[in-house]
C-alpha cells in the first residue's frame, strides 16, 4: 500500500486554481487595454523596451499618471531626471496640453519654455500628496551608501501601501545594488528576478523601462 511521496517544488497543473479576479491597471490606451483584457495585471513586473528616442519614458509616465488617477499609491525611480524635473514631467502629463502655457519670460525669444500655471500646479500637487513618492538620490548618496534600491521599494510597499512602482532606466537602477555576477547580463538577470519575487510576494505592479546602455557614468 505504499504511496509515492509528492515531489517538493512540483505540483500537478490540474490542481491549480486561478484567482477569481486578477486586479489590473488600465493604461488609458483603449486598444492596448483591450489586447491585455483589461490592463496590466498586478503581481508582475512589466518591461517597456524600444529604440532610443521612441518614447519609452513618456509612455511609462503616462501609465504612472493613469495609476494615480485610478487611486493607486505610486513610487518612482528615475535614473535620468532629478526630482524636480521628474515632477514637472509628470505634472505636464496630468495637466494636459490645455493647461500648459508658454513661459512669459521666453516670449519673443528664439527658444520658448513652457510652464503650468500656479493655480493648476497647486491643485495637481495637493491631488497626489501622500500618494506619489520618488526615490531620493541625494539623501542616499549623502547619508547611507549601503541602502539598496530594492530595500527601499520593499519598505515603501509595506509601509506606505505602494501598489505601482516605476523604475525608469534598468541599468542605473541595477548599479545601485551590490549584485555579484560574472558579467553585466547575469547581474541584470539577478536584479530582475528579485523584482519579480517582490511583485509576486506583495501583489505590486512594477514598470521597468529598459534603456540600452544609457545613462551610466563614464559611458560604461
Amino acid at each position: 500500500n505504499a504511496e509515492m511521496v509528492p515531489m517538493k517544488y512540483l505540483k500537478d497543473l490540474a490542481d491549480v486554481k486561478p484567482p477569481s479576479n486578477i486586479p489590473k491597471l488600465q493604461t488609458g490606451i483603449h486598444a492596448l487595454d483591450n489586447l491585455l483584457h483589461g490592463g496590466l495585471p498586478f503581481g508582475l513586473y512589466h518591461v517597456i523596451a524600444g529604440k532610443r528616442g521612441n518614447g519609452k519614458s513618456t509612455f511609462a509616465s503616462q501609465i504612472f499618471a493613469r495609476a494615480l488617477d485610478q487611486g493607486y499609491i505610486c513610487m518612482a525611480y528615475s535614473g535620468e531626471l532629478n526630482d524636480y524635473n521628474f515632477k514637472f514631467w509628470l505634472d505636464c502629463q496630468l495637466a494636459g496640453s490645455k493647461h500648459i502655457i508658454v513661459d512669459p519670460a521666453t516670449v519673443g525669444k528664439q527658444y520658448k519654455d513652457y510652464l503650468i500655471p500656479s493655480s493648476i500646479q497647486d491643485r495637481i500637487t495637493e491631488w497626489y500628496r501622500g500618494r506619489c513618492f520618488i526615490y531620493d538620490n541625494t539623501i542616499i548618496r549623502a547619508e547611507d551608501e549601503t541602502t539598496k534600491l530594492l530595500d527601499v521599494i520593499d519598505e515603501a510597499i509595506r509601509r506606505y501601501g505602494v501598489k505601482v512602482v516605476l523604475l525608469d532606466n534598468l541599468m542605473t537602477a541595477m548599479h545601485k545594488e551590490d549584485i555579484a555576477g560574472s558579467n553585466e547580463y547575469e547581474r541584470q538577470g539577478i536584479f530582475v528576478d528579485r523584482l519579480a519575487e517582490n511583485a509576486q510576494e506583495t501583489g505590486a505592479l512594477i514598470l521597468l523601462v529598459a534603456h540600452k546602455r544609457k545613462g551610466l557614468i563614464g559611458g560604461v
